[in-house]
């Protein structure tokens, strides 16, 4: 089925934006053609979908325990954990967890997620329901109780169970070097090149990524990545804040670093240097991870600001816009830009109370007051007039009340860590 939207304004890419245009589009985009003067009714600029390069879709109810004030480990030891664990048992709520979070990240312009987590084949479906393009792994750990064979056989075994799907794509998911040992690590990177596909880790999250390796094995962070083959596979290389000696081995046209700013700063790890990052050649993309919300656009805002903080110099908003779409080209699906041939992954914007004539069109939507009113995926609508096209009000009204009702059976210790979930999930 052919569709033709217009707008007011028309994002090609972060440095081109053309006025009162129209994209037609099926499956890939068909053609970029003129239009006469638009309505009254606010402003409407349209773009190419966004993504979230590294995110735990599965996290989404327990999101706003980060505003907590735990630092990572602790965190992860009260919250993330013990939730995880609930989850194992509970599969259904991985679903219904991530039909919820993928509604927000739709509803904020996102057509692409990197997700890593458990319960994937069940995360998977609420991917396909929704309609939104996924890139699937499993979390692999070898510490704290989990067992390294069992997800790594879990995460094997998406590669059957999303075969020949067309939103879906996998890849392996060794967690970080302080859950897994070299050896491990080293084994999963060298399956992943057996099957043709790629992996998604954190790396440099916190220092301790760096002085664990030095205290337990008498190796450094960037010869952890020397040895384990990094360089030889695509990687989603999540956090990157503490990269020591690691620093220019990532500066490879195969590896992407998974930017996730709220999630930095509300764990405590810290501020990465993008600016650094972007000037020495390495990719970077934004990501969700886990936060407040969902809306990759905060994460846009938040960067800029970060790093104006730390380094006291100012990023274009054109090269956050870029940062905001690099999941495309780090899964090899496009430019992440809106040209005749690509993808028909297509957002819609309205502000109804801004001015027709935009100074700075792509500055105003970042910052002003937009909203994605319809989203297409492969030329698919998924979202219509602000409401996901292929799930009813019920489906989600049943998706937040099989999740609180969830959370309110948990143990008393367990839900007082997730209070703010709780009221709000």
């Amino acid at each position: 089925m052919t569709h033709v939207v217009c707008g007011d304004y028309l994002v090609l890419s972060p440095r081109k934006v053309i006025r009162n245009a129209c994209v037609r589009f099926n499956e890939r985009i068909v053609e970029i053609f003129e239009r006469g003067e638009g309505g009254d009714e606010g402003v409407t600029i349209v773009s190419h979908g966004l993504s979230s390069l590294h995110t735990h879709l599965g996290l989404y109810p327990i999101r706003y325990s980060l505003l907590n004030g735990l630092e990572l480990d602790e965190w992860a030891r009260r919250c993330a954990w013990p939730w995880e664990r609930a989850l194992f048992e509970n599969p259904k709520v991985s679903y219904y967890s991530a039909i919820l979070a993928l509604r927000e990240l739709v509803m904020g312009g996102v057509t692409l997620v990197a997700d890593m987590h458990f319960n994937e084949d069940i995360i998977g479906r609420a991917f396909k329901d929704v309609g939104v393009r996924g890139d699937l792994s499993v979390a692999l750990l070898s510490s704290n109780g989990f067992n390294f064979r069992q997800l790594l056989e879990s995460n094997l075994d998406l590669l059957r169970v999303f075969k020949d799907e067309e939103l879906i794509s996998v890849r392996l998911g060794p967690c970080t070097p302080r859950l897994l040992k070299p050896g491990e690590f080293r084994f999963v990177v060298e399956l992943a090149m057996e099957y043709g596909i790629g992996i998604h880790t954190h790396l440099g999250e916190v220092p301790e990524d760096h002085y664990s390796l030095v205290r337990n094995y008498g190796i450094t962070l960037g010869e952890f990545v020397k040895s384990v083959g990094l360089a030889k596979v695509n990687a989603i290389v999540a956090h990157a804040i503490w990269l020591f000696d690691a620093y220019p081995l990532l500066a490879r046209e195969n590896i992407y670093v998974a930017h996730p700013p709220r999630a930095n700063v509300l764990l405590n790890d810290g501020v990465a240097n993008v600016l650094e990052m972007s000037g020495s050649d390495i990719n970077v993309g934004l990501a969700i991870d886990v936060a407040p919300t969902y809306r990759i656009i905060d994460d846009i805002r938040a960067s800029y600001c970060m790093q104006y903080a730390q380094l006291q110099e100012r990023m274009d908003v054109e090269d956050l816009w870029n940062m905001a779409t690099a999941g495309y080209r780090a899964l090899n699906l496009g430019s992440g830009e809106v040209r005749v041939g690509e993808r028909a992954d297509i957002v819609v914007w309205r502000c109804r109370s801004c001015a027709k004539d935009l100074i700075e069109p792509l500055a105003t939507l970042v910052w002003g007051a937009f909203e994605a009113v319809d989203v297409f995926v492969g030329g698919k609508p998924v979202l219509l007039n602000g409401r996901l096209a292929r799930l009813s009000s019920s489906d989600i009204n049943r998706a937040f009340s099989e999740v609180a009702q969830f959370i309110n059976d948990l143990s008393p210790g367990l839900r007082s860590c997730f209070r703010l979930s709780s009221r709000r999930c």
